[in-house]
């Protein structure tokens, strides 16, 4: 992998965040994209550390970038492929992916990059459909579902956890 590779695999993911179909199946079968796509996936990491200022997050934020992304690919194959019966791979689903996270390079922006990168975020969800539509062969349905089906559960997750500290609250606050 050379510089001129990266910089046409981010040419890329600027296609794919067009939702170029073509780009999409283009790069879906490309094998040296998947580094590539570890390698986005560390800079948007990278990029969020700096957007927050925080130092030891220039370590750690590139690392949890890439375990989050792989974790999220793995949930999206397992729906795309295993609940919708879809024929895309896992390999295939990193390497669009990955392009498309360059999105999240918005996250250097100090303290606007949150805000910004949340938004980017909200695309991302709209892209990642397209792309379970073209990877995997899944119609429009299956593919929200297999995006939205992980949204909602982490929604439900995080407010039975807000639930369950507010009830710890309030009963050390009424002894």
């Amino acid at each position: 992998m050379n510089f001129e590779e990266l910089k046409q695999y981010i040419m890329q993911g600027i296609q794919i965040l067009k939702l170029d179909r073509n780009i999409i199946r283009e790069t879906a079968e490309d094998p040296r994209a998947f580094t590539l796509a570890l390698i986005v996936v560390a800079i948007s990491g990278l990029a969020s550390a700096i957007g927050h200022l925080k130092l030891l997050g220039l370590i750690f934020y590139p690392i949890l970038a890439v375990v989050f992304f792989l974790i999220m690919a793995g949930v999206y194959h397992l729906l795309a492929g295993i609940v919708f019966k879809g024929s895309g791979t896992f390999n295939a689903l990193v390497q669009v992916m990955g392009a498309a996270y360059i999105i999240q390079w918005v996250a250097i922006i100090p303290i606007l990059g949150v805000f910004v990168s949340w938004l980017a975020s909200l695309w991302l969800l709209v892209v990642a459909v397209v792309i379970l539509e073209e990877v995997y062969h899944l119609d429009r349905t299956q593919a929200i579902l297999s995006v939205a089906i992980p949204m909602c559960t982490v929604f439900v997750l995080i407010l039975v956890a807000i639930s369950m500290l507010g009830t710890a609250i309030l009963s050390v606050l009424a002894r």
